[in-house]
């Protein structure tokens, strides 16, 4: 049967194939759009945006960017390697917890632009559901993602709340802006590469508030940037970010609100900052800008053992690159907590974290030793691990 959704940019219809049924709570990894209108500002974009958007759903669990590239460095691939069909499909295949996989392409025909998205099973590379939607300028384009999207969320069994009057969804976007939101992606991309301080970042999320100055988003990741590299440039842009912070979805206003507490110093401000960010993980566990600044939180402020088990999340959500952090959970966790969480773990159900629990506790003599200057008896129990 079909769908119709009504919306202001034009419509979207999504197709369902009879006897199919859609795994709930399922992790989805989003591919490339294949842009067929050779304009540039939409290379990269709608998979972004399409990205967001979900990434707001409790339902459905988007693969990170970093665990892509995770599987990709594990495959041997270069990390700038598009994620296309073909690709897409293997990196889902050699990942059992990935249940489906998102594809699409956008298209030009006269003066409007017509997009679709599908929806394919990675086992057998069948789609089992498929969507389009069609808008008259560019400014509409993220309108009717944003429809594609909530229907998305719709049929995985999320509620979602819409308007009295217009029946469409209340949620709020941070950015009207194309071109703002195509070099934010970028930005991200090198920041997921090269870590927060990468000059590349900055300049791309430099332009992109240059595009539009009200990026609540892009001014807090500017702001995150420029203090990393000790810039006092950082303070403005967290107060902007928090004075806008209202106009973005829940999502990125909470993440927005914790990373400026957390920028401040002072137990309000550490008490703020973690409820924040506490309360963005109770609605989205698997936010992992979250969970790592969180745990740096924690690890400053020795809370050993709540650090540890936020680096237990992170190491379930990126399997491939257990170790990520390993040195500072084992030089800041002591002896009996690392004992006390390796004796609570769950083999069958929670083997990600438990490896990374039983790694930190058995290097940590390395790190010891090495603290005390004997490097010759810290390498000879590497060698053993």
């Amino acid at each position: 049967f079909i769908i119709t959704v009504a919306v202001a940019v034009g419509f979207a219809i999504w197709l369902h194939k009879p006897g199919t049924t859609l795994p709930s709570n399922a992790t989805v990894l989003i591919g490339a759009f294949e842009n067929r209108t050779g304009e540039p500002v939409l290379d990269g974009t709608l998979q972004f945006a399409l990205e967001r958007e979900l990434s707001n759903s409790q339902f459905v669990h988007v693969v990170s960017p970093e665990r892509v590239l995770d599987i990709l460095q594990l495959m041997r691939r270069p990390a700038d390697t598009p994620v296309d069909r073909a690709l897409a499909l293997e990196i889902c295949r050699r990942t059992p917890d990935i249940r489906l996989l998102i594809t699409g392409q956008v298209q030009k025909i006269g003066s409007r632009y017509l997009f679709t998205a599908s929806i394919v099973d990675p086992a057998s590379g069948n789609m089992v559901r498929a969507a389009e939607a069609e808008g008259g300028k560019q400014d509409e384009i993220l309108d009717a993602i944003h429809a594609l999207a909530t229907k998305v969320r719709r049929d995985l069994g999320e509620s979602i709340p819409v308007t009295q009057k217009t029946g469409e969804p209340l949620e709020q976007v941070t950015t009207r802006s194309l071109r703002a939101l195509q070099l934010y992606s970028e930005a991200l991309d090198q920041m997921i590469l090269h870590g927060t301080e990468t000059s590349d970042g900055i300049e791309l999320l430099r332009e992109a508030l240059k595009e539009d100055p009200d990026f609540a988003s892009a001014h807090v990741m500017f702001a995150q940037a420029l203090r990393d590299l000790g810039d006092p440039e950082a303070t403005p842009h967290f107060e902007r970010a928090f004075a806008l912070a209202h106009t973005a979805s829940e999502r990125e206003r909470l993440f927005i609100i914790g990373s400026y507490y957390a920028s401040k110093s002072g137990d309000d401000a550490f008490t703020k900052a973690v409820t924040a960010y506490e309360e963005l993980l109770r609605h989205y566990p698997d936010d992992l800008w979250a969970l790592n600044n969180l745990s740096v939180h924690y690890q400053v402020a020795e809370r050993a053992e709540k650090s540890l088990r936020l680096g237990m999340r992170i190491a379930d959500l990126r399997p491939e690159m257990i170790p990520y952090r390993l040195y500072g959970l084992a030089a800041h966790s002591d002896d009996a907590t690392l004992d006390r969480i390796a004796a609570g773990c769950d083999h069958p159900s929670n083997l990600h974290s438990c490896q990374l629990v039983f790694m930190v506790r058995d290097a940590r003599p390395i790190w010891q030793l090495l603290r005390k200057g004997d490097a010759d008896q810290a390498f000879r129990i590497a060698q053993t691990l």
